[in-house]
């Protein structure tokens, strides 16, 4: 990592001669990925603390249970690991099939992603009202 005065009018960006890349060129997402740089990637992602996992071991570790907190942070892990491959894996293969169907047409692909994150967000807006519901009515929205 380089450091430099910022007290001058400089503004980073893709051509801003800085000497580091500030994302991906076109070109750069072309090439495939090899397993080591997937490794890097899922490490950098992975690395930062889960307040989850934080809680359980203090809690575990206040009542004595040291270990067993280590080991329900590692399923913890290994749940999300799972979760998220999955979700990586439907996202990937969805755009797969939406090229596939679309014939590449960008018409077709923009106004098929507005409907989908919109699809997205009233049902994470609907969630959001059922758990409110259930609080404020002190009844479970599922029963």
């Amino acid at each position: 990592h380089h450091h430099h005065d910022h007290d001058h009018d400089h503004e980073h960006g893709r051509d801003c001669g800085c000497g580091h890349a500030h994302m991906p060129s076109a070109s750069d997402l072309d090439q495939p990925v090899s397993l080591w740089q997937a490794v890097g990637i899922a490490f950098a992602v992975g690395i930062r603390p889960c307040t989850g996992g934080i809680l359980v071991l203090l809690f575990s570790s206040a009542l004595g249970l040291y270990w067993a907190g280590v080991a329900a942070t590692f399923v913890m892990a290994l749940g999300t690991a799972i979760t998220v491959s999955i979700i990586a894996s439907l996202a990937v293969k969805s755009r797969d099939l939406a090229l596939k169907y679309s014939g590449h047409n960008a018409l077709w692909l923009d106004r098929t992603a507005f409907g989908l994150k919109l699809m997205g967000g009233l049902f994470i807006a609907c969630v959001g009202g059922l758990l409110f519901w259930a609080t404020a009515t002190n009844t479970t929205p599922l029963i």
